[in-house]
């Protein structure tokens, strides 16, 4: 039984070529009908992100671009700084924690408030502040106004380090 083989960043490098400043992936030469050399490599998935066909295998367009920038593989995360899915441009890309992956949350759908972490609370009739720490739920506290809400939302994210992104409305 043969292992599988992976990709390497010479073998990456011999068939794209990758544009840091604009984050865009070329192919080099035409390898089957569809794609043709100099032509944008991969398309958008469903949720926003480039993926692109290697040997047969899907990619993450952004961990590609790990692997040709660094020359291996991201142990983890790759995130985008500026919360668009598709800006794979090198400066747009880190490598984060899980942890820190999910504070770089957008605001859910159902949110009323139109900030993360602030929500109305039927029963004591005041705005409530949440934030997620190291996994675990931080209660705030409860404010009669939105305002003050959204002033201790966006100082519990400043205290606690988070990424300028992290905790963005």
């Amino acid at each position: 039984m043969s292992l599988p083989k992976f990709l390497t960043a010479r073998e990456l490098k011999s068939r794209l070529q990758y544009d840091p400043t604009t984050g865009v992936f070329t192919w080099l030469y035409t390898n089957n009908p569809r794609v043709e050399a100099g032509s944008v490599a991969g398309c958008i998935d469903g949720k926003g992100y480039r993926k692109i066909m290697v040997n047969k295998k899907l990619y993450s367009a952004a961990r590609l671009a790990f692997l040709y920038m660094k020359g291996e593989f991201p142990s983890s995360y790759m995130d985008h700084i500026n919360g668009d899915r598709s800006d794979d441009r090198w400066r747009n890309l880190r490598e984060v924690s899980p942890t820190d992956n999910a504070k770089n949350k957008a605001r859910q759908r159902n949110n009323t408030s139109g900030v993360v972490g602030v929500s109305f609370h039927n029963k004591s009739n005041k705005w409530r502040v949440q934030v997620v720490i190291d996994r675990k739920n931080k209660h705030i506290g409860c404010f009669e106004h939105i305002a003050d809400a959204i002033e201790a939302s966006k100082l519990a994210h400043g205290i606690n380090n988070y990424h300028r992104n992290h905790g963005r409305t």
